[in-house]
């Protein structure tokens, strides 16, 4: 088309021209070119909703696969999460098992009269005593301020373990706490609904012990003394130089000083030295927990009078 036609000039001329025919032209002309407008108007729509479809799908397309993998790679990674939670949890029942084996099957026969028995209180621990990080002892006092009950009451200002167990279970202060066969440490503070446990290996710690050596004839109870945490382990104090100690030695709790009518392993010995000028022996001891690991249940050991000792027995004389 020659550049002169396409003027503004003759375009404007061109739609003055168009929209006097649709006005004053013929009837049948106006008729025919206002169908032919409302067609070319019809298929002109119609092709643009097609083109806004096909671009809809093609993006759609196009966005498809970057969506996919990206829920492939959340579900990848919560495959990730849960296998390293899993790895985790057997790692800890390993390690549970490995202190468990190390506990010796046999038990030192106990001198204690039968007049006393022992039963066992199973509680949970809920966490550590003034770690602000231990999740179960705050929801612990969120529950507890719903139901009334002060944080005081449920969370105890001692250094040491919470368990789930408190006055209302019957527990009481100084009685020994154990996981499977082996001591954990005692009872330092009890309150109504939770009581704090005072570790083994707790600075603070002191409890009676005796050595006990295996040999082939089977056990050689031998001397006794203190049994004293370090933090991280435990020692032995006040043991005599003259008296025979070695490693591999068994520790247990000394009836004769301990409210429990059967002995409970403690540790083995692990260092046993003594200087020329010295007079007592220095040992070390490793219990079968120690610092950094927490079980998730204990017991509560409770000696008590068997209260049918004496009854309907034939030896005792009839009262007349």
């Amino acid at each position: 088309m020659p550049a002169s036609w396409r003027h503004p000039i003759f375009c404007f001329v061109g739609w003055v021209v168009f929209a006097l025919l649709l006005h004053v032209g013929p009837t049948h002309w106006k008729g025919q070119l206002r169908t032919f407008l409302g067609d070319a108007a019809g298929l002109t729509l119609q092709g643009i909703q097609k083109a806004e479809s096909s671009v809809s799908s093609l993006f759609q397309a196009s966005h498809s696969p970057i969506e996919e993998h990206q829920q492939d790679k959340a579900a990848a990674e919560r495959f990730k999460a849960e296998r390293r939670d899993l790895q985790t949890q057997i790692a800890q029942l390993q390690r549970e098992n490995e202190r468990l084996r190390q506990v010796p099957e046999v038990t030192p026969p106990s001198p204690t009269s039968s007049l006393l028995k022992t039963r066992a209180i199973d509680a949970n621990v809920l966490g550590v005593t003034g770690e602000e990080s231990s999740m179960t002892v705050s929801l612990l006092v969120s529950a507890g301020s719903r139901h009334g009950i002060s944080s005081e009451e449920l969370v105890l200002e001692q250094p040491g373990l919470l368990i789930d167990q408190g006055e209302n279970a019957d527990i009481r202060l100084d009685r020994l706490v154990t996981t499977g066969r082996a001591l954990l440490g005692r009872t330092h503070q009890v309150g109504r609904w939770t009581t704090v446990v005072q570790p083994i290996f707790d600075p603070q710690f002191r409890m009676a012990v005796r050595l006990v050596r295996e040999s082939e004839l089977g056990l050689v109870v031998g001397s006794s003394g203190i049994l004293e945490g370090t933090g991280e382990d435990c020692r032995i104090l006040e043991v005599k130089g003259t008296e025979p100690v070695a490693v591999g030695d068994l520790v247990y709790t000394d009836l004769a000083a301990s409210l429990s009518s059967l002995p409970i392993y403690c540790g083995r010995v692990t260092e046993a030295t003594i200087l020329p000028q010295e007079t007592h022996w220095t040992i070390r001891v490793a219990p079968v927990w120690a610092a950094g690991s927490i079980p998730k249940k204990v017991s509560i050991l409770q000696t008590e009078l068997k209260p049918d000792r004496g009854k309907d027995d034939p030896s005792e004389p009839e009262s007349l």
